[in-house]
């Protein structure tokens, strides 16, 4: 699936939001979206609500502005650790440390059960811990 089309309700205009993983080049943005359980939720309380006409689902969906910058910011932030999470692999490999254990030790195992919006906080700590632990 690709990118959605979301109208900002404030605006009346269009923009597309999406979420693609490097690796696969596969856009995510609907599996992230409908996890985060903002399909369920109105658009006044941070919903991402899908149009539909007499016809059934349009392919578009309606938010506010605030929850589509949200996103958008979520998302970099997301882009933004999967980058870093890649350079601390290359630099541990180029230690001579096996990046994918101690990622998989010290990262995977502590990452999580944070709200949304302190994840990317909580890894770039997390991969700081890492890279003085084991590069300096």
């Amino acid at each position: 699936m690709g990118a959605i089309t979301v109208l900002i309700v404030e605006t009346g205009k269009t923009k597309s939001l999406s979420a693609i993983d490097p690796k696969t080049g596969v856009n995510w943005i609907s599996d992230l979206l409908g996890n985060s359980g903002v399909y369920d939720l109105p658009v006044d309380n941070g919903g991402v609500v899908p149009i539909a006409d007499d016809d059934g689902p349009t392919g578009v969906y309606r938010c506010s502005k605030d929850t589509y910058d949200w996103w958008v910011e979520y998302i970099d932030g997301m882009e933004d650790t999967a980058d870093d999470l890649d350079q601390l692999s290359e630099d541990l490999g180029e230690a001579g440390l096996d990046a994918n254990d101690i990622i998989q030790r010290e990262y995977w195992s502590e990452v999580g059960g944070v709200d949304m919006e302190d994840e990317r906080g909580q890894s770039t700590a997390l991969i700081e811990a890492i890279r003085a632990a084991h590069l300096q």
